[in-house]
């Protein structure tokens, strides 16, 4: 059965930009359709940042236990018990769909489950079972966020998403994860600390594109200590089920380009994690039908404007992940694109621009790796003379505190007394003090504004002063 219904705005996804915007317009008077092809909730909170915080946070806890045997107290036994951990991360993840759902349909959203599909420049249908829903609208948002780039190689379909792996009951002993970015090092740290064998290949040179090569060539050196084998150069072409082994073992193995002689290695794994990055999830939207190009960089977000329009069809928006915008896919600038959008789609025109001045992230590794605003490269592009202060923040109080000997920072000031243009810190409250940078960087705050600022004492916030 086929239904038509004809609304203001329609928006695909229920994450945080999507729901945000959804809500927002209609507690404004307009008629507002939501779809979702799966829980109501996103990604964020049901299979990404949220549920890997507390895999992260028992690692960290687990982690800080042992760095203070001897120093700080003696901990019996302490360890990690994965079937419990799971059932924990379960009491976040559980409420998500049904608290919501109600807060948008409380505010006056119809949410629709089902698969979208556009029909035209103005209108999509929406299969759900047997039934159908035929839509027209105003306008559409599309915030159906990423998943997993999809892999050529043989096997691929023998990987294990990022999604299985918070869902896990029992934890593999041999774990390979394929790639070098957040998702491969920060489960990476949380399955080493659990007890597995754990094992990271990346295609390239350098893991961890985006942060600061120091930095990172600091965390990879305290990774490898943890007795994680990174692999680099060894870029995966094959998955295969073992012969004559335990039921589930695989055999993964890879072409290195490291030395002058290729060569390829093998090894056997109980799992293989896919971490070699994600993709705007755009499948089955048959843009092509409403006029909305996509971009051909390798991503294939949806090409935007400077408001988040298609220029092919201005009544398509796209936000977060699926816009081809430059920003980093992160939930912040969702955050942001979902801030400018609701008030340009509750005014009737397009005033606000996305604010992404000094958007911090964070590598919830242990310790974390954070940064905000520009590093050496960027800098040096952009014609920008520099001041660097960098340095061990191992020897600070605030970290020998908590037994840290992995800690570094460097921050990146305008030349002359000018202000803070970048900052990159690793070590144990790296991601709550780069929120300190964030704010330095949009307030145009300069390195005598910061040795000035009374912050509280002893903290890690007041290194800060010490940096500078």
């Amino acid at each position: 059965m086929t239904t038509l219904r004809s609304v203001d705005l329609v928006v695909l996804g229920s994450g945080p930009s999507g729901a945000a915007i959804a809500e927002r317009c209609a507690r404004s008077g307009l008629d507002v359709t939501l779809v979702e092809t799966r829980e109501v909730g996103g990604t964020c909170a049901l299979r990404g940042c949220n549920p890997k915080k507390v895999l992260v946070e028992a690692a960290d806890l687990l982690d800080r236990a042992r760095r203070a045997e001897g120093k700080l107290v003696r901990f019996e036994g302490a360890r990690l018990e994965w079937p419990e951990l799971a059932d924990f991360v379960a009491t976040f993840t559980e409420p998500v769909t049904e608290k919501s759902r109600g807060k948008l349909e409380k505010a006056g959203v119809r949410v629709l489950n089902g698969r979208p599909r556009f029909t035209g420049p103005g209108s999509l249908v929406v299969e759900s079972g047997d039934d159908s829903h035929a839509l027209e609208a105003k306008q559409f948002v599309l915030a159906t966020g990423a998943r997993p780039r999809p892999l050529d190689f043989d096997g691929a379909e023998l990987l294990t998403t990022s999604e299985a792996f918070l869902k896990l009951r029992e934890l593999p002993q041999r774990i390979l994860f394929v790639g070098g970015g957040f998702i491969s090092f920060e489960f990476a740290h949380v399955a080493a600390r659990a007890g597995a064998d754990v094992a990271i290949w990346h295609s390239g040179d350098r893991p961890l594109g985006g942060f600061d090569g120091d930095l990172v060539d600091a965390l990879l050196e305290r990774t490898r200590e943890l007795g994680i084998e990174v692999r680099l150069g060894a870029a995966v072409d094959r998955v295969a089920r073992t012969e004559g082994s335990a039921k589930g073992s695989l055999e993964a193995s890879s072409a290195s380009s490291a030395s002058s002689a290729s060569s390829e290695h093998r090894e056997a794994f109980d799992m293989v994690v896919h971490g070699a990055g994600r993709s705007p999830s755009l499948d089955g939207l048959d843009l092509a039908a409403a006029g909305v190009d996509v971009d051909d960089d390798g991503r294939g977000g949806v090409i935007v404007d400077e408001f988040l329009r298609s220029p092919g069809n201005r009544r398509v928006l796209a936000v977060g992940d699926c816009a081809s915008t430059g920003h980093a896919p992160l939930t912040p600038v969702a955050n942001a694109h979902a801030h400018a959008v609701a008030r340009n789609l509750i005014a009737g025109e397009d005033r606000h621009l996305p604010d992404v001045k000094a958007v911090a992230s964070a590598l919830f590794t242990v310790p974390p790796l954070a940064r905000v605003g520009l590093d050496e490269a960027q800098a040096r592009e952009a014609g920008q003379q520099v001041d660097i202060r960098s340095g061990d923040w191992s020897r600070f109080g605030s970290v020998r505190k908590v037994v840290e000997p992995c800690a570094r920072y460097k921050l990146l000031f305008a030349a002359d007394d000018g202000p803070l243009l970048g900052a990159h810190l690793l070590g144990p409250a790296a991601h709550e003090v780069i929120n300190l940078c964030a704010l330095a960087i949009r307030a145009e705050m300069t390195a005598a504004d910061l040795k000035a600022t009374p912050l509280a004492f002893p903290t890690a916030g007041h290194d800060l002063r010490s940096m500078v």
